[in-house]
């Protein structure tokens, strides 16, 4: 049995993990901060070892400054 997966160059995982039961943890958290515009800003960090499946679902408030002239555009 190869190790090396034909369409990828990472090792495929030889243990059989299909009889085990997953567990579950309700990893929910709120993160409110600050940044400058155009910053890129990381807003999560998670350990994942191989086999693990999770949902990840994003919600974003922006508050903004008030516009000194109005936006301008063609529509």
């Amino acid at each position: 049995m190869s190790l090396i997966d034909s369409n990828s160059r990472f090792a495929v995982n030889p243990t059989n993990i299909r009889g085990i039961q997953r567990s579950k943890f309700d990893m929910s958290h709120t993160i409110k901060t600050t940044f400058n515009a155009g910053d890129l800003v990381p807003f999560d960090v998670m350990e994942v070892l191989p086999g693990d499946t999770f949902n990840l679902e994003t919600n974003v408030l922006a508050r903004l400054q008030t516009l000194i002239t109005p936006l301008m555009d063609d529509m």
